[in-house]
């Protein structure tokens, strides 16, 4: 039996296009988070990555002062993935002073290189 429209109930849901646009909202919503998340990931490794060189440096800083005399004053080394190279500059930051210059960087990569600088006393000189 058939209702004139006047007397038909109104239905109640939602429609085909309404549930299609729903989706794609909701595509765009988790397609942007997901992105974002990655974007947190690299960052956080690359800060970890960092701090891993910064401390690499600082302990061949602190190998390097507590055997100086000993080996010499450059050199280059590879730890796992990372590569270092030290060096001695005397005289540039001042009398009886000597600059120990360590550059950290991961394999194959130098642009992310972290440069640790520490002063001591030139034993040398004095």
């Amino acid at each position: 039996m058939n209702l004139p429209s006047e007397h038909r109930r109104p239905r109640s849901g939602f429609t085909l296009i309404e549930t299609l646009i729903a989706l794609a909202v909701l595509a765009v919503v988790v397609g942007g988070t997901l992105e974002f998340t990655r974007l947190l990931m690299r960052q956080s490794f690359e800060r970890m990555e960092r701090a891993w060189l910064v401390e690499l440096a600082r302990s061949i800083s602190e190998e390097h002062l507590a055997t100086r005399g000993v080996l010499p004053a450059r050199g280059e080394g590879r730890i796992g993935d990372w590569q270092w190279a030290v060096s001695e500059a005397r005289g540039t930051s001042g009398p009886g002073l000597v600059e120990i210059t360590v550059t950290a960087w991961p394999v194959g990569d130098q642009e992310r290189k972290v440069e640790f600088r520490n002063l001591a006393l030139d034993e040398v000189e004095l």
